[in-house]
């Protein structure tokens, strides 16, 4: 099949799924909308940054080591995005404008290119959009996130989930807790769309950089939380826990916490000798040099949907630390991978960061590489394209 992957972000995810599903001998393109400026993106780096709105053919030595022999076409669709604080501007008018053409460009030449299915990945403005402008065509969405805001007990479906479920378009979700989630909101709209759950596997592309190491200052003895930082993934929570650890004299090892974003302990934790506090932009070579140098990471979240922390720390054998919420219980099992803790507990993450940190023989006894445990025939690349293959078959016919 002729297949175009459209994607806001979720470049780990995608570009696997469409190296595997060109071995099988689908034709594949992925077009992937970024800001002006943008120079790379979850698990690949690009030759140069594109600034001008439109669409670009992507240069990237990156991208050719990865993909070899497989002829898969990828594409930057620049958008200048309309800005907050400009308000109801001239400038912003303009801004609307320009993005509002290179949408309809890019789905016109979706059009006039004829592909069998169209892959919307993404669940945020303006995924609904294309969609509107696409919905003669063969199409589905992957939606990583089903609503609005994960941390709210009654949150409403995101813009793109609506708009899918409202117009009976087929979607594709990656954990069980989303398969409720939009099974919920099917219901209430008494909705005949058609839902499949199908995991992601590892991220293979970050297997392409180099594993520099992280600082030749600290050992390879330190807890790493990684990823944009909010309130809502539970550093607090990480702070008070290592207190309790400092207490008990057993702290003998530094806690590096990266990532851009705000949470108001940030200077405590700035302030405490036994964190190292990296608050910016992490390239995917230094995301790649503290996953591959840690110990262990830890996603000591409040709330969450999913994460693809785990699917890179897997490829590294790094065991997780994660709260019971999302979908880190379907993939991280404690014991075998990691170990999962009650949410917001210091008490038991207390407990799971020194029996990870400081007990070696339960450490050298995980499968960390093992993504969901025994079930990780779930999280296979190969077994992941089987069910997209019979989920094709589904829609075409």
């Amino acid at each position: 099949m002729k297949i175009a992957i459209i994607a806001y972000g979720f470049s780990g995810s995608t570009l696997p799924l469409a190296k595997h599903l060109r071995k099988r001998g689908h034709i594949v393109t992925c077009f992937y909308l970024v800001d002006p400026g943008t120079s790379s993106l979850e698990g690949i780096d690009f030759d140069c940054s594109y600034l001008r709105p439109g669409i670009h053919t992507v240069k990237s030595s990156f991208v050719n080591q990865y993909f070899v022999d497989d002829e898969i076409l990828i594409y930057t669709v620049v958008l200048v995005r309309k800005r907050q604080n400009l308000g109801n501007t001239i400038l912003n008018k303009i801004i609307g404008k320009i993005d509002h053409n290179t949408i309809y460009g890019l789905c016109d030449r979706i059009k006039k290119e004829k592909y069998d299915l169209i892959n919307l990945v993404g669940h945020t403005h303006p995924m609904e959009l294309i969609g509107k402008y696409l919905l003669d065509q063969k199409l589905f969405y992957s939606l990583h996130e089903v609503m609005k805001n994960h941390a709210e007990a009654k949150a409403d479906a995101n813009v793109a989930a609506s708009f899918a479920l409202k117009n009976g378009i087929p979607i594709i979700v990656h954990s069980l807790k989303s398969f409720n989630d939009i099974s919920t909101f099917s219901r209430k709209l008494g909705n005949t769309s058609f839902l499949k759950l199908i995991r992601f596997g590892m991220f293979e592309t970050f297997q392409e950089y180099r594993q520099m190491g992280y600082n030749p200052e600290i050992s390879d003895n330190f807890l790493l939380f990684i990823g944009y930082i909010l309130p809502y993934k539970g550093l607090s929570i990480l702070y008070d826990a290592c207190e309790l650890l400092e207490k008990e004299r057993i702290l003998n090892f530094k806690i590096v916490v990266a990532g851009k974003g705000y949470d108001p302990i940030l200077p405590k934790l700035k302030a405490n000798k036994h964190f190292i506090l990296k608050n910016k932009y992490i390239t995917n070579q230094e995301f790649v040099d503290l996953i591959s140098s840690c110990k262990s990471v830890v996603c000591p979240y409040l709330s969450a949907s999913q994460s693809g922390i785990p699917q890179v720390a897997s490829i590294f054998s790094k065991p997780v630390i994660a709260s019971n919420v999302g979908a880190f219980p379907e993939v991280i099992r404690t014991g075998k991978n990691g170990i999962l803790i009650e949410s917001a507990n210091k008490e038991e993450l207390a407990a799971a960061i020194n029996k990870i940190m400081c007990d070696n023989q339960y450490y050298d006894n995980l499968s960390p590489q093992l993504l969901g445990a025994d079930e990780s025939f779930l999280y296979d690349w190969n077994f992941i394209c089987n069910q997209y293959e019979d989920f094709f078959n589904e829609i075409v016919n």
